[in-house]
Formats: C-alpha cells, sequence, structure tokens
C-alpha cells in the first residue's frame, strides 16, 4: 500500500472512531432512499423504491409496504426485493464488509418493486413508504438511530398521456473531504422528456412530519458550510468545512407545458472526511472555465469538448454521461487522470427550448474514490430563416470585379468562399474571380442562428 493509501485509511478510521459508525448488527441502516414509478398501462404505475443501507447495520427485510392515497380512496402494494448490490465507492485494492472483506465501511443497494391500480382522473396520488431507522452516525438530526425515513413521491393521474417519475444514475450518498469545493448532480433523466426544479427541503419520518434537527441544521441549510442548489440544473454544491454525515433531501418537481404532473423526493446521506485525495474537476464547455451553457440554433450542428482532469498524476479517470436529448452522442478519449468527452448533437426542427445533460467524473484512489459532477446546458433558439436577397448572377470578364449585394437583413452578413473576395463581411463585397465562381451570403443572428 503506498502513502497515499495509508492516509486515506487512517483518517476514515479516525472519523470511524470519533463519529461511533456502528459496525455491529444492532446498529441502525437506512443512508437514502427513492421511490419512483413507471406507467405501465391506464391508471397502472410500477413503483420502485430504491433503498441504501450501511453494511454494518441490520439486515433489510425482503419486502416494503407501499401506500397509495388519492380522490378520497387509498391501498397498498408489497414491493419484493428485486437485487441488491454492493456500490461501496472503493477502490479495487479494498473490499468492503458488505462483500465479505475486511475494510470497516459498506454500501448496499436494494431494489424493491411492486404494481398498483391508481384511481382514474385523479390529479394528485401520492406513494409513500416508511422504515425505522436512519443511520445512526448522523449529525445534523438529534437521536438519528430512533427517527424513521418516509419517503413519498406525487403523481397527476388526470393526464392524456400518463407520466412516469425522473430516475437518477447517482446513488444518494456521497462521500466528500472537507475543504474541497463539491458539486453533486442528481444525474436525473426523465422518460417523458419533462422539465425538472430542484429544491432542498426537509427531510421528513412521517407524513408532513418533519425529523428533529439538530441546533442550527434545517432541510435548507443540511451542513455546516452554505450549500446551494441550481433549480434548473439540480448542481447542489458546496465546500465542507468540517467532518459530518449529514441528511440531505432534495425536491425534484416535474413540470409539462407549465403543469405540475409529478414530484421525487431523493433522501440523501453526505459523509464529510477528513481526507487527502484531490477530487477530480470537470471543466466548462471547451475548457472555458465557469462556462457551462451553450447556444445554438435548430437544424445547426454542434460538437464542444469538456476535459476531465484530476492533479494526483496516478489516478485514472473514468466520466458517466447521463441526458435524455434525442439524437445526441458523447464519446470520451484519453487515458489515465486526463479525458476529454465530446458532445456532438444536431437539434431537428421545433426543437426550440432549453436542455440540460450531466456529467459525473470518477478516480481511482484509494480507499474511497474522488467523485465530482457537473450540469451542462443547451439553449435552442428557433432558426428565423428570414430570407436573403442577393445579387443576380452576373458575367464578367476576367480581370474585372463586381460588386455583390446582401438585402432585407438586419444582422452580421458573412461571404464564402474568400478567394477574389475584398472582405468577407458585411452587406456589400467586390467579387474579383479568375473562373466562375459561386459565392454564399450566410445571415448570422446573435441568438446562433443562421440563414
Amino acid at each position: 500500500m503506498n502513502l497515499k493509501k495509508t492516509i486515506l485509511n487512517i483518517s476514515f478510521l479516525l472519523f470511524v472512531f470519533l463519529f461511533g459508525i456502528q459496525l455491529n448488527s444492532n446498529a441502525s441502516h437506512l443512508m437514502g432512499s427513492t421511490l419512483s414509478y413507471t406507467c405501465t398501462g391506464p391508471n397502472q404505475y410500477q413503483v420502485t423504491l430504491k433503498a441504501y443501507r450501511d453494511c454494518g447495520g441490520v439486515t433489510m427485510p425482503s419486502t416494503f409496504v407501499v401506500a397509495y392515497t388519492g380522490c378520497g380512496s387509498s391501498g397498498s402494494v408489497t414491493a419484493a426485493l428485486q437485487s441488491s448490490l454492493d456500490i461501496s465507492p472503493l477502490c479495487p485494492s479494498f473490499t468492503s464488509i458488505c462483500s465479505g472483506g475486511t475494510y470497516p465501511f459498506g454500501l448496499e443497494e436494494y431494489i424493491y418493486t411492486g404494481t398498483v391500480t391508481v384511481p382514474s382522473n385523479c390529479a394528485s396520488v401520492i406513494f409513500s413508504t416508511s422504515s425505522c431507522c436512519r443511520n445512526g452516525s448522523i449529525t445534523n438530526i438529534s437521536n438519528p438511530n430512533t427517527i424513521g425515513f418516509y419517503t413519498s413521491s406525487f403523481l397527476n393521474n388526470n393526464l392524456t398521456s400518463c407520466n412516469s417519475s425522473p430516475t437518477f444514475t447517482s446513488e444518494p450518498v456521497l462521500y466528500a473531504c472537507i475543504n474541497q469545493p463539491v458539486v453533486f448532480q442528481q444525474l436525473a433523466t426523465d422518460p417523458d422528456g419533462d422539465s425538472l426544479v430542484y429544491s432542498l427541503v426537509n427531510c421528513l419520518q412521517g407524513p408532513a412530519t418533519n425529523v428533529p434537527y439538530s441546533p442550527g441544521f434545517s432541510g435548507v441549510n443540511p451542513l455546516t458550510s452554505p450549500v446551494t442548489i441550481d433549480p434548473i440544473t439540480g448542481d447542489l454544491s458546496f465546500t465542507a468545512t468540517a467532518i459530518q454525515v449529514a441528511s440531505v433531501n432534495v425536491l425534484v418537481e416535474e413540470y409539462r407545458a407549465g403543469v405540475k404532473v409529478g414530484e421525487i423526493v431523493r433522501d440523501m446521506q453526505f459523509t464529510i472526511l477528513n481526507c487527502s485525495n484531490t477530487l477530480p474537476q470537470l471543466s466548462g464547455i471547451n475548457g472555458v472555465s465557469g462556462v457551462y451553457s451553450f447556444n445554438t440554433c435548430e437544424t445547426a450542428p454542434i460538437c464542444f469538448n469538456i476535459n476531465a482532469s484530476d492533479i494526483n498524476a496516478v489516478d485514472n479517470l473514468s466520466m458517466f454521461y447521463s441526458g435524455n436529448i434525442p439524437g445526441a452522442t458523447f464519446t470520451q478519449t484519453g487515458t489515465g487522470n486526463s479525458r476529454i468527452g465530446t458532445f456532438c448533437w444536431t437539434p431537428p426542427i421545433d426543437s426550440a427550448g432549453t436542455y440540460v445533460f450531466s456529467l459525473g467524473v470518477f478516480d481511482d484512489a484509494c480507499p474511497i474514490i474522488g467523485q465530482n459532477s457537473r450540469s451542462y446546458t443547451v439553449n435552442v433558439n428557433s432558426n428565423p430563416n428570414t430570407p436573403i436577397s442577393v445579387s443576380a448572377d452576373v458575367g464578367i470578364c476576367s480581370g474585372s470585379s463586381t460588386t455583390l449585394t446582401a438585402t432585407n437583413v438586419s444582422t452580421n452578413i458573412s461571404w464564402s468562399p474568400t478567394i477574389g473576395l475584398s472582405t468577407t463581411t458585411g452587406i456589400n463585397t467586390n467579387a474579383s474571380p479568375t473562373t466562375t465562381r459561386t459565392y454564399t451570403a450566410t445571415a448570422i443572428y446573435p441568438d446562433g442562428c443562421s440563414s
């Protein structure tokens, strides 16, 4: 084991000692959860509970009861366990206690599903489930190992086209280091293409019942340092200044044509460690610092790069793309501590709007891998396709010139090709070609569109 691994290992064990992470079978266990739903037919939905367990805690049950209420009706379904997986964010040379290893740390994901029929034409259906108890090491909730989990989601079942909730590829459990800026991305995709709005809210222990926060903490202030969340992209940003284990709750609301059609809550746990690994970073678009949005136009092909880097020369990086932009591609190149991701897309006709995709970057530091994430926005503008009136075709003698003119436009003009032109910009240019040639005038608009 190298020095870097030794330092990190000692730091984590010290954290365990100081904050009493329980590793015996009598410990509490739940670290995070989400309750999503997928439309499978008229008034019928498959509900999926993803629950995250501290492997040092009690075992998970084989079923969860998911209740629903709405429009005067109520019922429930028994969601059965479909799979469990060790997702401990450890480097390959360490094995967690979940998988029979000796490293005193482990995280498992459990997935439960069930199918339920809800009232027709009901604009307010609520799915929910609850369990005891939260992880005993949590520091922003009083007596967390006696406080229950309550996870819910909301559905409007009075739509012409039924709704499915968004899904998330980032686990609701994060390990970060003090004094390092972190951006945690939800890595959300919505199967219906609905707009998502994010906000920090209180964690719940029951219907409309907040958990008892420790003094100084709340849903919008879950850490000892300030936390912000971008309502459009879901980027959750902070720089932790103290060791801590915190419950963090993010509400994700869905809107379709301005109408709210659903919501889902992510009950998460963030663990802040005193570790020495410097986290990998993601650049702005085309490497420009602070630039995370790109303006383009319908039918205009675009490609841009995003760089992933790590100052630790021995680390190997991987990038993860999450997005629901039809026709878009994302490819990766590079090795070791430097990667380049390339996003390409040609927005089709009638695609004007705002599109968001997310990237995650992971290193292979030991024992706990470092991670960061970021969202990127593509703003697509309607192509005005304003007709350009240009000079008629003209015949001239070799060595002579003629003036070319573009009219009926009030924007920048670009002429091509450059051969034989006195200028390549402006309404007028003088052409002196030595052979028959076709010149093109392109109107370029401030919003990125052209014609």
